[in-house]
């Protein structure tokens, strides 16, 4: 009896609810500091500042689908984004930031925010204003916090899409 219980706890402790837990104030800052320091290497155009945020093991997708996983691969990545120059004249707008701390080491970061003069990576032509959704994970190592997952995507504002095609 004791091991038919054993098996059935075992079997659905994959499917308990995460509960968040409480963070302390300084992991919380910390964290909010890195997806700060994400926004702020947009502006700057620094992809160095920006590979410095993730841990070796890292996976990113951006809202094109393009995806990279692991040290190399991400440096690469951004190196090649940041060279295009067409997140010279950025600017992002936070609409709302929630993070949640699933374990004392693991945290889950949502980002909403508008993203404002992307250009056009071959055209240089100015795009229009886009809706992001940023989702982070980040670990905490033995000296920061470090993001192992990295998602941006597109949130598509149909009445806006509308009022830039009629106004061509």
């Amino acid at each position: 009896m004791r091991a038919h219980i054993l098996v059935a706890v075992i079997t659905l402790i994959p499917f308990a609810p995460v509960v968040a837990q409480p963070p302390s104030s300084a992991d919380d800052r910390a964290v909010r500091s890195v997806v700060q320091q994400i926004a702020d290497s947009a502006h700057g155009q620094s992809a160095s500042a920006r590979e410095a945020l993730f841990e070796d093991d890292a996976q990113i997708i951006n809202a094109f689908g393009n995806w990279a996983q692991g040290r190399k691969e991400i440096d690469s990545f951004w190196e090649s984004m940041f060279n295009t120059g067409m997140f010279r004249t950025t600017k992002n707008e936070e609409k709302s930031l929630s993070v949640r701390f699933l374990t004392p080491k693991l945290a889950l970061v949502d980002r909403f925010y508008e993203f404002t003069g992307q250009r056009g990576p071959k055209s240089g032509r100015l795009l229009p204003p886009r809706d992001i959704h940023m989702t982070l994970v980040l670990r905490k190592g033995p000296a920061a916090w470090r993001i192992v997952y990295y998602s941006v995507a597109d949130l598509r504002n149909l009445d806006r899409e509308k009022a830039a095609a009629d106004a061509k």
